[in-house]
């Protein structure tokens, strides 16, 4: 997704610093020291194949190398946050492998099929009030690129085509307004009363204090 791709810019940038070389993180990048830590340790921690493709010099490679790495290198810190305070997770399903197998595009076509969606204004749009939100919702905007609207609701429609037949998702409260064109927009796919939402704060954990 398009932070991922800020992500590995950022990344790129504070690597190519390391090198010597003049580099600026890009506008709407990650400037925290985290950043700056993981360029520290990337050419240590790739395997020497990663390591020869990062220094190809060729921008769009090395992109690919920093974003893979990081993912990773960044999801296995989460763990152990996480199992910190007792969550486990049994499995992962990346935004990327939405995109590999095809179920973002399988989704719009679906979505197409059932003439839920219309154009306005060079975007794809999705007939969202019809089914309880307050407005239509863009799934693909004029310039081409979709929304994080459309890859969200095609991993809920991959997760019903899984077997899964009722859903819930924890949301931190900032994304309180997201939950009623998601439940619309499942239910335009015929999937009513699939998800539920749990909205939590976010909160500051303490153990012993």
């Amino acid at each position: 997704g398009v932070q991922i791709d800020k992500l590995a810019a950022s990344l790129r940038a504070r690597w190519l610093q390391r090198r010597g070389e003049e580099a600026a993180v890009p506008e709407g990048g990650y400037l925290g020291a985290y950043v700056t830590d993981l360029a520290a340790e990337v050419e240590d921690a790739l395997d020497p194949p990663a390591l020869d493709r990062l220094r190809s010099g060729e921008r769009d490679t090395q992109l690919q190398v920093l974003r893979d790495w990081a993912v990773d290198r960044l999801r296995q810190e989460q763990d152990r946050d996480l199992r910190a305070f007792g969550v486990t997770f049994d499995a992962y399903y990346t935004e990327s492998r939405l995109y590999a197998e095809g179920h973002v595009q399988e989704t719009l076509d679906e979505l197409r099929e059932r003439g839920l969606v219309y154009e306005a204004e060079g975007a794809i749009w999705l007939r969202t009030s019809e089914y309880g939100d307050d407005k239509d919702r863009v799934l693909l905007k004029s310039d081409g690129t979709y929304t994080y609207f459309l890859p969200d609701l095609a991993y809920h429609r991959e997760k019903a085509r899984r077997g899964f037949e009722h859903v819930i998702d924890v949301w931190g409260a900032d994304h309180h307004g997201y939950v009623p064109r998601m439940k619309a927009a499942l239910e335009a796919l015929g999937l009513q009363d699939f998800l539920d939402v749990e909205i939590v704060q976010m909160v500051r954990i303490l153990r012993g204090g």
